[in-house]
């Protein structure tokens, strides 16, 4: 391993002094060149997944920047033959360092903005081979997905386009079990400048439509996913992960797109599958973050969406997982949580709560006139937690329901024994 890394330094520094004097020699050598270069990032990445040795994610990094300096001035018809030059003996792992390496050279020297049309043809050509061959990497190391929404993003419309097809199709054809779409899907929002808002339109929804097939696939398997992006930045992460964090953190355009496509689920897994995205998206750092007027906007939309879906046919899990969004939200959310519960069972009836349905029909009455009044009923976690527990236990409810003004026509009638320290409640 130190020998080879030796010799491609020895190669990347010839190189680099023969390309100030020698341009028109440039290529042949720098064949022989990215050859080795990936051999010692196929190595460095075997290593990493026995050792997790983090600096071996660095060693590989500062390689590629001092290969995609090399290649400034070299025409993309070049670059392209040169890529090419490494896909007869493609694997998994070196598919992998490859896609970084174009990623890089996209990222710093935009070769990939003015082509032709046959450049355009030998670019998919490329994309054709890497993107099979990098499907099923299950490698803890896997940036894959970040490389290729950098591709998409850094490249002229038509290859972005063409690009996201092949990803589609590779998709389906592997029957979505990978979450590589709904990887691509958060991270090509997250560029300083994203193509999202230029790309072609039905390849936005296909970004969309996959991604939560993908959701689906996960879900209907029960696959237990480790959140890799704890382990290594850009690594891809659980298809539920990455599309509550895209529900958070993308644009307008783009988040009300997917919880769109989420409403659009088919069957009775619709339940279960929005049930988790609610659970998991609590668990977000993003869902904290009160100061982002972006984030808040879509945490609110999210609620409104997917709530009342997720909170239909309440039982214990359900509850579990309403409690855990009055103890990590702020009050706005669990209002809108509580509304759309007391709704959804003025609907459906499941008999699971005890309060009669004068006093439900009476809380739902409370909400709409809130809403009318652009009112907020719920000013604290306590106050959520209180009326939430109301729904559905018969006794030790917290007096603060009979005390603030719009509760107490609809609590004041009910049996004092619910109540937990009734008697130390004022008259007034």
């Amino acid at each position: 391993m130190k020998y080879l890394y030796l010799k491609f330094k020895k190669v990347f520094f010839l190189i680099f002094f023969l390309s100030l004097f020698l341009n028109q020699k440039v290529i042949a050598i720098e064949s022989e060149d990215l050859r080795l270069l990936i051999e010692v990032l196929n190595k460095n990445k075997q290593e990493y997944e026995i050792t997790r040795a983090s600096n071996k994610i660095s060693e590989n990094d500062n390689l590629i920047d001092k290969f995609v300096s090399t290649l400034e001035d070299i025409e993309p018809s070049a670059k392209i033959e040169l890529f090419q030059g490494e896909l007869a003996n493609i694997t998994t792992i070196s598919a992998s360092n490859l896609l970084n390496i174009i990623s890089k050279d996209l990222e710093t020297n935009e070769t990939f903005k003015k082509i032709n049309q046959n450049d355009l043809q030998n670019i998919n050509s490329i994309f054709s081979s890497l993107v099979p061959a990098i499907y099923n990497d299950d490698r803890v190391w896997d940036d894959n997905a970040y490389h290729l929404a950098s591709i998409i993003n850094n490249s002229s419309l038509e290859i972005a386009n063409s690009l996201v097809n092949i990803v589609i199709k590779n998709a389906q054809i592997n029957n979505n079990t990978k979450p590589l779409i709904s990887n691509i899907l958060l991270n090509i929002d997250q560029f300083e400048k994203s193509i999202l808002p230029n790309i072609n339109k039905d390849s936005l929804n296909l970004l969309i439509n996959q991604s939560i097939s993908e959701l689906v696939n996960e879900v209907s398997k029960n696959k237990v996913n480790i959140d890799k992006a704890k382990i290594i930045k850009r690594s891809s992460i659980s298809s539920q992960v990455a599309i509550s964090e895209s529900i958070l953190l993308s644009s307008d355009l783009l988040s009300d797109k997917i919880l769109q496509e989420i409403k659009n689920i088919n069957g009775n897994i619709i339940s279960e599958i929005t049930l988790q995205l609610i659970n998991q998206i609590l668990d977000s750092v993003n869902w904290r973050n009160n100061d982002n007027q972006k984030i808040l906007n879509n945490k609110i939309k999210f609620a409104q969406t997917i709530y009342p879906i997720g909170f239909s046919k309440m039982d214990y899990k359900k509850i579990l997982v309403a409690e855990k969004v009055i103890k990590l939200s702020d009050p706005k959310i669990s209002e809108i949580m509580l509304e759309s519960i007391i709704n959804r069972h003025l609907v459906e009836n499941n008999n699971f709560f005890v309060l009669d349905d004068d006093v439900i029909n009476s809380l739902n009455d409370m909400f709409l006139i809130n809403g009318l009044n652009n009112g907020d009923l719920i000013s604290s976690k306590e106050e959520a937690e209180a009326l939430l527990k109301s729904l559905y236990i018969t006794k030790n409810i917290s007096t603060i329901l009979l005390t603030k003004q719009q509760f107490l026509p609809i609590f004041q009638n009910l049996p004092k024994e619910r109540f937990v320290d009734f008697q130390n409640v004022s008259p007034n």
